[in-house]
């Protein structure tokens, strides 16, 4: 083996361990929590494992992380991630997240790829472990989250990597490359039955979690699973921080307890870190609950 071929072979073990394999383990868990009602832990970890499978895919295809200075390039910014992987590999990602045709009798509401990541974007959110943003679940979100992981899960592997045997490398039918295999299958995937995500959802795992994983889910699924009836409905949640302060500065709270209100978000964002924003905006309440006190 030449020296470049033993180094991308080191890099991918590398990003394997480090990205794929976690982001297989988040995307288990968000499926287990969307499926146990627990939407918030649904998207902090839905965003986690799109982070890392797109963060793969950049690191195995010749992208770097860092800024020249050495800072984080992309954060956890979700859309600028997106918007990089799919300069180079958007024609593997569905120009719409469609309605499964399992799914035919129930209302949905289709969207981009790029329209669901902006959304997942603010909804996973790091601030979101502390509910700063609240969240709004449709129940069609975790289909839109498998059609783009699953997608994004296929990319995140070195593309013009050659996968056809050396005897076969001289007929031109034949795909060569692993972006040549993408394009001839829509269900191929680099990604072995040795990976994690093989290992947390074969025959040898536990059932319950290898069902709720596959539950609904059609482009990850066997073909011969059995769904059976599949949950649906909506759920939302304010955030605290609207309820307890910020609605006070648009009028819908109690004119007596503005100067409560003031003082608490003075408290808020000097004893929470929440980002230099909301920082901002808690202390602009504040200033505005004292002036309209």
């Amino acid at each position: 083996m030449s020296h470049v071929n033993e180094l991308n072979v080191l890099k991918n073990n590398v990003v394997t361990n480090m990205f794929v394999d976690p982001a297989d383990e988040n995307y288990v868990m968000a499926r287990i929590a969307y499926h146990s009602g627990l939407y918030q832990d649904f998207f902090w970890n839905a965003a986690q494992a799109a982070e890392k499978y797109l963060k793969a895919s950049l690191l195995l295809n010749g992208e770097t992380l860092l800024k020249n200075n050495g800072h984080n390039k992309f954060g956890h910014n979700l859309v600028r991630l997106h918007r990089k992987v799919d300069s180079y590999a958007g024609e593997f990602f569905p120009a719409r997240l469609l309605q499964p045709v399992e799914l035919e009798s129930l209302q949905w509401r289709e969207e981009t790829p790029h329209a669901y990541i902006e959304r997942l974007n603010q909804a996973g959110d790091p601030s979101s472990r502390y509910n700063v943003y609240g969240y709004s679940q449709r129940w069609e979100d975790l289909c839109h989250l498998d059609q783009f992981l699953f997608a994004a899960r296929r990319v995140a592997f070195r593309l013009d990597m050659t996968i056809t045997p050396k005897r076969s490398r001289s007929n031109p039918d034949l795909p060569q490359t692993v972006a040549d295999h993408l394009r001839k299958s829509a269900v191929y995937t680099p990604r072995n039955v040795t990976s994690r995500l093989a290992k947390l959802t074969g025959p040898r795992s536990r059932t319950e979690l290898r069902d709720l994983f596959f539950k609904g889910n059609f482009p990850f699924a066997p073909d011969d699973f059995d769904h059976g009836s599949i949950r649906h409905g909506s759920s939302a949640s304010n955030p605290v921080l609207y309820r307890r302060i910020f609605a006070y500065v648009q009028g819908d709270g109690n004119v007596a307890e503005q100067p409560v209100v003031a003082d608490l978000a003075d408290w808020a964002a000097s004893n929470i870190y929440l980002g230099q924003a909301v920082a901002d905006d808690l202390r602009s309440a504040a200033s505005q609950l004292r002036g309209q006190n």
